[in-house]
This record gives C-alpha cells, sequence and structure tokens, in this order.
C-alpha cells in the first residue's frame, strides 16, 4: 500500500488484538463491515445491518431538510442529524459510532459534509469529515450488497 493511500479496517485490526491478546470467546462472527469512502482514507468497521438501517433512514431524513430548505421562502434554523450508535464490544462491535450534520451551516446537500467520530473498546477515536452524498452512498452500498 502507497503512502498516499490509508486504510484503517478496525475488524481486521480487532482480529489482531484478539489473537495478540486476551482470548475472547465469542460463538458468532463479527457483523458484515461498513465502509466510509473519505478522500484517500477508508475507514471500514464492523456495523449490525440493522443499524446500518436506521443511519441509512436518518441520512434520508437529512437529505429531505436540505430539499425543504431549497424550497423555504423564509430562511428557519433547520434541525440536525445526529445519528449515535453504543455498540457492544463483546459481540465484536464498534463502541461508539456518531454522524452529525448540521444543514444550517452549508447551502445544499451537495456541499454538505458530515463529522464521524468512531470509538472502540481498546481506546482508538477517530474522527474525520466527509462529504454527505459520499457517506449517504456509502451507507446504501452497505445495505444492498448481498450478504
Amino acid at each position: 500500500m502507497d503512502h498516499n493511500s490509508k486504510r484503517l479496517n478496525w475488524a481486521q485490526d480487532w482480529e489482531l488484538v484478539s489473537a495478540a491478546g486476551p482470548q475472547h470467546t465469542h460463538s458468532q462472527a463479527p457483523p458484515r463491515a461498513l465502509a466510509f469512502h473519505i478522500g484517500d482514507t477508508t475507514l471500514s468497521f464492523p456495523l449490525p445491518p440493522s443499524e446500518a438501517a436506521r443511519l441509512s433512514t436518518a441520512l434520508t431524513g437529512v437529505m429531505q431538510t436540505f430539499a425543504d430548505k431549497q424550497k423555504a421562502e423564509r430562511p428557519k434554523r433547520w434541525p440536525a442529524l445526529e445519528y449515535v450508535f453504543m455498540g457492544d464490544p463483546a459481540a465484536r462491535e464498534i463502541e461508539h459510532l456518531e454522524v452529525f450534520c448540521n444543514p444550517n451551516a452549508h447551502a445544499t446537500a451537495f456541499d454538505a459534509r458530515a463529522l464521524i467520530t468512531l470509538r472502540t473498546a481498546d481506546g482508538l477515536r477517530i474522527t474525520t469529515e466527509g462529504k454527505l452524498t459520499g457517506i449517504k452512498a456509502d451507507v446504501e452500498e452497505f445495505l444492498t450488497a448481498p450478504q
């Protein structure tokens, strides 16, 4: 992998940590990995499909907010997207995922950026910002991919 392409794969790293550190006995495989492609970086982590569907619904809601904002005749404050998932590390899920987008800070959904915060039980915390439309596309790709 070249220095311009970074890949953070929590699921893979968890396997390495689990094999090297204290033994974890889990009877089930971790959930499939959702991948956010943000610039040159791919952030990949396990997320239950039910949570991905909930995130998709939240993203659709904020996209609708942008559509309503475009049609509005008067300026007003629009509600922000604040999606939070608290996972179960014992079930090999991420500990915390948060996606935040303030539609008041962007003219259109195509200009909008969302703040993503990911935290693992091992103490890894990643905060990054990505295009709202790209995040929505990544979630939809995850939901429509064959299992």
